[in-house]
């Protein structure tokens, strides 16, 4: 059987997704941490990564021997694998059309989605045993303290956890 193609007549499993979706940056997206200069490790969107409208697996296929992918190795990603490149996509290396929008955009919800997380592995990054002692055992980095904010935060994922409307949508 023929394999299943893109809107363009390319095969899907090399276009059917676009470079963001598995950049190794993307997290830093979500977040809305954005890289200001060449070599930072966040997401390249703001100095002129075309990542989130280019189709490609590069990001996860890799370029050579399953190594590479602009991304992967620091670059950001300019096009080169969509049918308006490079027209399209000059001058390269500067934030593409909306990217202000977006990134805009990522940085409120972002502002709210890293503190939850830090919050969620501050507590996920000590035992039961030493929550209830109050001491983390020889051997170990003393880690951060709960703070008030961190506690409130386990009271009501707790009584969350264990509602009946949480139990219901169980697999």
């Amino acid at each position: 059987p023929l394999p299943e193609f893109d809107e363009l007549g390319r095969p899907a499993w090399l276009y059917g997704e676009t470079v963001h979706r598995h950049c190794v940056r993307a997290g830093y997206y979500e977040e809305g941490t954005f890289a200001e200069h060449y070599g930072d490790r966040e997401c390249l969107v703001e100095i002129g990564c075309w990542g989130p409208v280019v189709n490609c697996n590069i990001a996860s296929r890799g370029a050579i021997n399953h190594v590479g992918g602009c991304m992967n190795v620091g670059g950001p990603c300019i096009g080169c694998t969509m049918p308006g490149f490079p027209d399209k996509f000059a001058p390269f290396y500067k934030a593409p059309p909306g990217s202000t929008v977006s990134s805009t955009a990522t940085r409120v919800v972002g502002s709210f989605i890293r503190p939850l997380r830090r919050i969620s592995q501050r507590d996920r990054s000590r035992t039961v045993q030493w929550d209830r002692s109050g001491a983390v055992p020889p051997g170990w980095g003393a880690g951060p303290d709960h703070t008030f904010v961190d506690r409130l935060a386990e009271v009501i994922y707790n009584r969350v956890r264990k509602s009946d409307t949480a139990a219901k949508h169980l697999p």
